[in-house]
């Protein structure tokens, strides 16, 4: 029971935190549709700016997800520690899985994000 509470606040903390993430690039993609549109103009290559947009989506996605990590790998030795108190050493499915979810669930949202700033900051022909 404990377990399942666990893993299901865990995962709506998890969308709810990449989406928030998510939001905001996008947001900030909008606001700098005219810095992009200068980039264009003074000669940079399309596969210069989502290049450019990949790697400030990448940074503001992985920042929080080192924290999380170094967090994670605190919290896996403390858990490694308790079971073997109690005689249960087995975690590699646990941890296996919840690593799966992880590059799913936050992987997809960084995606989303790059491939939908990517479509609002091309340039837009009338």
């Amino acid at each position: 029971m404990i377990t399942f509470i666990g893993l299901y606040l865990g995962i709506i903390f998890l969308i709810s935190s990449a989406a928030l993430l998510a939001l905001k690039e996008l947001s900030e993609s909008t606001d700098n549709i005219t810095r992009y549109m200068m980039l264009r103009k003074i000669g940079a290559s399309n596969k210069q700016l989502n290049k450019a947009l990949f790697r400030q989506i990448a940074i503001f996605f992985l920042f929080p997800l080192l924290i999380a990590v170094i967090h994670s790998i605190f919290g896996i030795k403390f858990c490694t520690y308790i079971l073997e108190t109690f005689g249960e050493e087995e975690m590699l499915a646990s941890v296996s899985m919840t690593m799966l979810f992880l590059i799913l669930i936050y992987g997809g949202y960084f995606l989303i994000t790059y491939y939908c700033s990517k479509n609002i900051i091309k340039e837009r022909r009338l």
